[in-house]
């Protein structure tokens, strides 16, 4: 075939042979833009470029940079007997025979006789004339073009000159593959990283629910207990002795609620769920969350409000949140005079709430980190105050959630205060009053409830609870268990554990909706699990409310009151 080649040698330079070159070299560059895989550019350039010239051998050698080396990468010929595979493969080092000294020099070679040239490396073929074009992109080397035929003499300046216009077209598009590979790695490692950060934060928020859950479930018993304890008959100094025990675990639970809150807000996982209220019972909630506490500080709270008992749309317990946060933030840090809360209405779509305390206020510098994560004013060994340094930059998260400012001004030793404003949509649609449900003991003489819950001591604080206003209660410890008691008792109420062996509570719900006597039953979670997700999935499974772990006593009469007995009787059973 090549002697063929040889015997026609003139054919390659007529009219009509340039006309053809000038085609291929047409076809080439409208077919570059869709090369965009280096192997692909070079197999099509050594095959459908150079082959259709009338060339019988071709070698592509791509520089191995790590290596300094040039490696055969695509060819035609007695190199290629399977396609798109190259037979003894060559590797050799730049500077190394005609081809290095190509690569080594940047200078196009014509060697009329390769037997003379001590050079020429052997091959496959027999030594006779070669031809060798570096492949430059500008002044870095790509690789090399390289072609032999056995008969000396049989290369022509004029087929040089081809080569060289071949390397040129190359290069432009072998540097546009390396880029768009180089993109294409980018973007993959760039994937990469984010399902790893996810993973990363999933894992986090999964681990942060699960110390959440197993530190939640004994600190309801802790607080049941003691609040059982308190009802024995005890003396001042041990009903003392309980209160300071309760106020450490509901600092417990806040240290909780915080790390998990940090957790969502990192995750981006926060969510704004707005309903109608009416913005004056946040007056009633700060003042039953931290009177007691001011007082056993010997602080003067007040508490003032300018608002129209109008219904607004917000996301009414993110603005709760907001505002317990900044007033148990001034309590924590004021060890004499006054805390005092201001909520206003202003402008007839702004809600401003402001915190002014009487403690130690705070530096320049401390100000203008203080919506930092874990910064505190102290953080020194000898610090008075406690906490992680969470409360503030979680408030300033929530309040950008909510499309609002916070501002902070401080003076050492002379106080502090903090404004919130946060924009708020007046609902003209009439809102549906409910009627005030007292959290007393509410008479439950004649109410049967199945209590679905595994921990022995979470089970006794519920029943002494449900006893002591009268229920009947039945236990299961599991939901399987639930399930069987269902189907030979009658219940006027569900109090749903969700972390339960053998059968969890979701799936015990979703058994019992299945039955169309149980459609209608009242199920209420009582879980240690907190997260929006985790709410959800119990709305899903068909439970009606959601009590989250410890049991507030309150909490849970009031959620009795509004599921068990219609509106109207509420206040009569209590």
């Amino acid at each position: 075939m090549i002697e063929d080649q040889h015997n026609t040698r003139g054919d390659m330079h007529t009219p009509l042979a340039a006309e053809r070159e000038l085609q291929i070299y047409r076809e080439f560059a409208a077919r570059l833009v869709s090369l965009n895989k280096e192997d692909e550019l070079l197999w099509y350039v050594a095959q459908s470029v150079v082959g259709r010239l009338g060339y019988a051998d071709c070698v592509i050698y791509r520089l191995e940079r790590e290596t300094d080396t040039l490696v055969q990468a695509a060819a035609i010929g007695e190199k290629t007997p399977l396609r798109r595979q190259i037979k003894n493969a060559l590797r050799i080092p730049v500077g190394k025979g005609i081809t290095g000294a190509v690569a080594d020099s940047h200078t196009p070679l014509l060697v009329g006789d390769t037997r003379a040239d001590p050079r020429y490396i052997h091959d496959l073929a027999p030594p006779g004339s070669e031809l060798c074009v570096p492949i430059l992109h500008g002044n870095e080397l790509l690789g090399v073009l390289d072609s032999e035929h056995p008969s000396p003499g049989w290369f022509r300046e004029s087929d040089l000159e081809t080569f060289k216009a071949i390397a040129a077209l190359t290069a432009a598009q072998w540097a546009q593959c390396r880029l768009i590979s180089s993109l294409r790695s980018a973007t993959t490692r760039l994937r990469v990283a984010e399902r790893e950060a996810d993973a990363a934060n999933r894992a986090k928020q999964d681990f942060l629910a699960n110390i959440s859950h197993e530190v939640r479930t004994p600190l309801n018993g802790i607080s049941g207990c003691l609040d059982i304890l308190a009802e024995t008959g005890i003396n001042d100094e041990q009903l003392a002795l309980i209160a300071r025990a309760s106020r450490s675990s509901d600092d417990l639970t806040a240290l909780i609620d915080q790390l998990l809150d940090f957790s969502r807000i990192e995750a981006g996982t926060m969510q704004v769920k707005e309903e109608t209220g009416r913005l004056e019972t946040l007056v009633e909630d700060v003042l039953g969350a931290f009177t007691k506490q001011a007082a056993r500080s010997d602080l003067n709270f007040n508490v003032k409000s300018d608002i129209a008992p109008l219904p607004v749309r917000t996301d009414h317990h993110r603005v709760r949140q907001i505002l317990f946060n900044l007033t148990q933030n001034a309590l924590k840090f004021t060890d004499q005079g006054q805390v005092d809360v201001t909520i206003e209405r202003q402008a007839g779509d702004e809600l401003v709430l402001r915190v002014c305390d009487t403690g130690i206020g705070m530096t320049r510098a401390t100000r203008e980190r203080v919506f930092g994560r874990f910064v505190q004013a102290d953080a020194s060994r000898s610090r008075r105050h406690g906490g992680v340094g969470l409360g503030l930059a979680i408030t300033r998260s929530l309040v950008d959630l909510l499309n609002g400012t916070i501002t902070v001004t401080s003076q050492t030793g002379v106080g502090t205060t903090f404004t919130v404003r946060i924009p708020v949509n007046e609902d003209v649609t009439p809102a549906q009053t409910e009627s005030p449900v007292d959290s007393s003991i509410p008479d439950c003489s004649d109410i049967q409830i199945l209590l679905a819950e595994d921990s022995d001591t979470n089970a006794f604080v519920v029943t002494h609870h449900l006893t002591r206003c009268g229920a009947r209660v039945i236990r299961a410890a599991n939901g399987r268990e639930a399930l069987a008691a269902l189907a030979k008792h009658r219940f006027d109420a569900v109090l749903m554990d969700v972390s339960m062996p053998e059968m969890d509570g979701l799936e015990a719900t979703m058994r019992l909706r299945e039955r169309e006597e149980l459609a209608a039953l009242p199920v209420i979670a009582l879980t240690a699990h907190v997260a929006e997700a985790d709410i959800r999935a119990c709305e899903a499974a068909g439970m009606n409310s959601f009590l989250s772990k410890p049991i507030d006593r309150a909490s849970l009469y009031r959620t009795l009151g509004q599921h068990i007995f219609k509106q109207e009787d509420i206040g009569d059973r209590v």
